[in-house]
This record gives structure tokens, C-alpha cells and sequence, in this order.
């Protein structure tokens, strides 16, 4: 059994995997396997069971997320693999310097002890190895877990004794907006959002607003220029930014949806909590909520950006005329009810506090924490580079 701080004993990830029976890496032949997996283990919270449609092709989303991201199937084995982690690679900052970052995610567990102990196993190499792996090269790590998911919490978190836990460094909510009542439409800002002229110009306040933080994006250095290229149906029209007296970017958001290569299905749902927010739907004239097995149809509110120089008011202001302007974009009258989404979303961290300017809108909020590797420590931060759309 591995010891609480392991060492690797492969020098690749292809070796590691190996190593360990039942264990392998993905290729295009599992598609239908990989989409049978993610489909048929939903992952609950304290409100919500939910699960993800990935269309026909299971890696269509991991091509939206970066250029680099490996697949490990695991079971038993000579039998059919029962779960799976995804290792995404792509540019961060780590400290303020630009490094090379490692997010793990679709990690699907059965309720096996035996799958257990195979992940603690894998996983106390690849924390050990992800530094040095060639495929990785990553010189830290990190996963976003939904609050009440406790089988996956107790496994990244809960046995030291295995494999260095992963930390609770970033508490956040996932806020979804589902309508807004009409006394709230207008004055709930003095700002104002427009359209973004310039991408370098964007990408320059983009930067400096991920820079300091753990897992940061490099939008300078070409992860604006990535999106623009490889996010289907995604440009520069996409964007509202709010801008000072002086012309200064002050708050950017770009809303937008994966739905083309994963959507949010709902497996389950509490009966009053469904009846309460489809009575605020035919008040507000919008959409009712998803019965189970369809999806929640969802934008996110991508890239979003409030200067944290300004006091706190003053980014609560600047936030919602990006939520004001959004959401109109979003919700624009006149388009056909299968165009309409269902919800309007983004993640507030603990430390943000931007719901808090959100009087007027039909809002859930479903907690969830960042966890990072304790073999590969960040400064915590309280807030970390997140693109929920891309979760």
C-alpha cells in the first residue's frame, strides 16, 4: 500500500497506468464506453442528483478545454473498465509565473472497495509523478467537486493513510439564475455594459485579473486566441465589458454554452423545490425546469472578470451591469422557446461575494469546493482560475 508522501516508481504516466491491472489509457475505440460511464453514475448534491449528456463524442469537450488531456479507464481485471479520470493539461499560473497546471476531473467511482483501493494506488503515483511525467510536466493540481458529492470528497480527501489528501483551498457556489422579476430590469447599476472592440485589450485585463491567482489563466500568452479558435459559436460578440469614466475595462463577462459537447442532465430533482421555481417560470414567462433524464440547458457566464482594485461595492455595481447585460443577451425576447436556456450561470467564490448584488433574480446555489494536491501545495487564495463552463 502506498505511503502517505510516495515516491514514483515509473518515470511516465504510460508506465505508471501499466503498472497497476485493470488500468489503461483511453483511445478513440472507447468512445462509447467513456459516454456509457459519465452517462450512467450521476453525481449528487445536497439538492441534485445530475449527470452530463457528452453528445456523440466523448472528447469533443476535452478539445475545448486545452490541447492536452489524458484518460485513465480502471476495474478489474480482463473485465470491462468501471471507472475512469480524466488528467487535463494546459498553461497556468502558479504563484504569479506561468507553469504548467493539471485539472482532474470526470472521476467515476463505483461503490467497490476494490475501485477504491486501485484509485489510491494510481493516485498516490500520479501525485508523486506529475512534475515529472512527460506527458505532465504539471507542477500542481487541482479538481472542482460539488459540496454534497461526499463519495467523491471522502475519496480525494478523507485517507491520508493512502495517498496524500487533496485540500479544500477555494469555496465557491454555483449560481444559477432562472429568471428575473420585472421590478428589477432597470437602475439596479450606475455602470453600464458595451460590447469588447479590442481582443488585445481584453485579453490584457483578462490576464491581469487571473494572474495572481492559483491555476490562472494565460490569456496573454493565447488562451483568449484558443477559445476564439476552438469554442464553437464563440467570438468576440460574445463579450460584455463595463468600462470607467476614463474608458478603463472595469468588469468583463462572455456568456456561452458547451451545450454542443456537454450538457448538464437532471437525474433528480426535490418535488417542491421543482414546483416552486416552475410557478416563478410562468410568472416570469420563461422556461420550466427539465423533468428527470432531459437537460438543464444552461449558459454560462464565461471568462468573467470584476477589478479587484475597486472597494467592494463598487465591484458589486460592476457586476450586476455584466448580469444585467448578460442576462438580456441571453434571454432576448423573440427568439424561439428551444433557443431559450433554461438558466443563466456562474461560480462565486466565498471570497467574492458577488451574489449579494443579484436582488431581483430567481437564483439556486449549489455549494462546491476546489480541492488541490497536497503533494503539489499553491498559495491558497481563497479564489483559483475557474471556467465553470469548462467543469
Amino acid at each position: 500500500m502506498p505511503l502517505r508522501t510516495p515516491t514514483s516508481t515509473t518515470s511516465t504516466l504510460a508506465g505508471l497506468v501499466a503498472a497497476h491491472p485493470g488500468m489503461r489509457l483511453a483511445t478513440a475505440a472507447d468512445n462509447a464506453l467513456l459516454l456509457r460511464l459519465t452517462g450512467d453514475q450521476p453525481m449528487k448534491s445536497d439538492t441534485l442528483a445530475i449527470g452530463y449528456d457528452r453528445g456523440a463524442d466523448y472528447f469533443a469537450f476535452q478539445r475545448l478545454q486545452g490541447e492536452r488531456c489524458h484518460t485513465v479507464l480502471f476495474g478489474a481485471p480482463d473485465a470491462e473498465p468501471t471507472g475512469l479520470v480524466t488528467i487535463g493539461i494546459r498553461p497556468g499560473y502558479v504563484d504569479g509565473a506561468p507553469a504548467t497546471v493539471a485539472l482532474l476531473g470526470d472521476l467515476r467511482l463505483r461503490k467497490d472497495r476494490n475501485d477504491r483501493e486501485q484509485w489510491w494506488r494510481f493516485g498516490a503515483g500520479l501525485l508523486a509523478g506529475l512534475r515529472e511525467f512527460p506527458e505532465t510536466r504539471a507542477a500542481a493540481a487541482y479538481c472542482a467537486v460539488l459540496g454534497g458529492n461526499r463519495r467523491a470528497l471522502d475519496v480525494l480527501t478523507a485517507d491520508a493513510r493512502r495517498v496524500d489528501p487533496f485540500q479544500r483551498v477555494a469555496p465557491y457556489a454555483i449560481v444559477h439564475l432562472f429568471g428575473r422579476l420585472p421590478w428589477a430590469r432597470r437602475g439596479a447599476s450606475r455602470y453600464e455594459a458595451g460590447p469588447a472592440a479590442d481582443q488585445a485589450e481584453l485579453a490584457a485585463f483578462l490576464d491581469a485579473d487571473q494572474r495572481p491567482l492559483p491555476f490562472g489563466y494565460c490569456f496573454a500568452a493565447g488562451e483568449l486566441a484558443f477559445r476564439l479558435r476552438t469554442w464553437p459559436g464563440f467570438s468576440l460578440d460574445n463579450f460584455v465589458v463595463v468600462r470607467d469614466g476614463h474608458g478603463r475595462i472595469r468588469g468583463a463577462a462572455a456568456p456561452w454554452s458547451p451545450g454542443a459537447a456537454k450538457q448538464v442532465v437532471v437525474a433528480s430533482m426535490p418535488r417542491l423545490w421543482r414546483l416552486g421555481l416552475n410557478a416563478g417560470a410562468k410568472v416570469l414567462r420563461s422556461r420550466d425546469l427539465p423533468r428527470a433524464g432531459e437537460p438543464l440547458r444552461t449558459t454560462y457566464l464565461t471568462h468573467l472578470a470584476v477589478d479587484r482594485g475597486l472597494p467592494p461595492h463598487e465591484r458589486q455595481a460592476v457586476f450586476r451591469a455584466l448580469i444585467d447585460a448578460a442576462y438580456a443577451l441571453v434571454f432576448a425576447g423573440g427568439r424561439p422557446p428551444q433557443a431559450v436556456p433554461h438558466a443563466l450561470a456562474f461560480a462565486d467564490f466565498a471570497v467574492d461575494g458577488l451574489a449579494a448584488a443579484l436582488n431581483g433574480y430567481i437564483q439556486h446555489s449549489t455549494p462546491a469546493h476546489i480541492l488541490v494536491a497536497a503533494a503539489a501545495p499553491v498559495a491558497a487564495a481563497g479564489r483559483v482560475g475557474l471556467e465553470m463552463a469548462l467543469i
